[in-house]
């Protein structure tokens, strides 16, 4: 499963200027527009996503990019929420993996994207086929 969290910000912004973040996206495009929503440079943008060995394409990606990086050991549900918390200095969660038992919880979604949701921001999740 891959999964994307971000808050009302970047909402905002791409409601006003069309802009849309997508899983799919390369991951240099979707820091500039996570970085022009919350009024930063690339290189201030804070993603927090979990130290797997899994991610390491994705945090090649991001060092590429510029941005910084926040590893955590565990806790992918708080860090999902983090970029929707208004005094959070954590602009974007993503991440790979998720128990299927977990992510079955709620119908075509995870309790983390359910749980950012309810903080006003936004979580994306796509299953990985098996």
């Amino acid at each position: 499963m891959s999964k994307l969290a971000y808050g009302a910000r970047v909402i905002d912004y791409m409601k006003k200027r069309g802009d849309s973040l997508h899983i799919d996206m390369p991951i240099a495009e979707m820091l500039a527009i996570v970085a022009r929503s919350v009024d930063k440079r690339v290189q201030d943008v804070a993603v927090m996503m979990l130290d797997r060995p899994r991610h390491k394409e994705i945090v090649e990606q991001i060092r590429a990019a510029g941005a910084s990086l926040r590893m955590i050991g565990d806790g992918d549900i708080a860090a999902a929420i983090a970029p929707s918390l208004p005094d959070s200095d954590v602009d974007l969660y993503m991440g790979i993996g998720g128990s299927p038992k977990r992510c079955s919880r709620l119908p075509g979604s995870n309790l983390s994207a359910a749980t950012c949701k309810a903080k006003c921001g936004h979580a994306t999740t796509r299953s990985e086929k098996s």
